[in-house]
């Protein structure tokens, strides 16, 4: 998927493992801001900082947190967060798969 910034510039966009990197960069992590969206937290925050990990992941040179959500199109924002909810379906599928495939079997005594 390709978008183009206000700056002009045009982003592939493409599920990356930096993507869950600058995801960590949440105050207090991944695992609280799970917590934050499942008790409805602070889900502006929480939508920024996807919009923000996406992008940043994908643009070579480094942009701050303010710079990122002031560059993306309004228009752009629902895309985006398709992107990311349809990849960690296939990621969560993916990782029950592969479970499923490593687990061993145990023996009938």
């Amino acid at each position: 998927m390709i978008i183009t910034l206000k700056n002009g510039k045009n982003v592939d966009i493409q599920w990356n493992f930096m993507f869950l990197e600058f995801l960590e960069e949440y105050p207090g992590g991944f695992k609280v801001l799970k917590q934050d969206y499942n008790k409805q937290n602070n889900l502006m925050k929480i939508h920024n900082h996807f919009l923000y990990s996406i992008i940043r992941a994908n643009v070579e040179e480094p942009l701050k947190y303010r710079e990122v959500l002031s560059l993306i199109e309004t228009k752009d924002m629902k895309k985006l967060i398709d992107f990311v909810v349809k990849n960690f379906k296939e990621m969560d599928e993916f990782k029950k798969k592969d479970v499923n495939m490593y687990q061993k079997k145990k023996k009938r005594k």
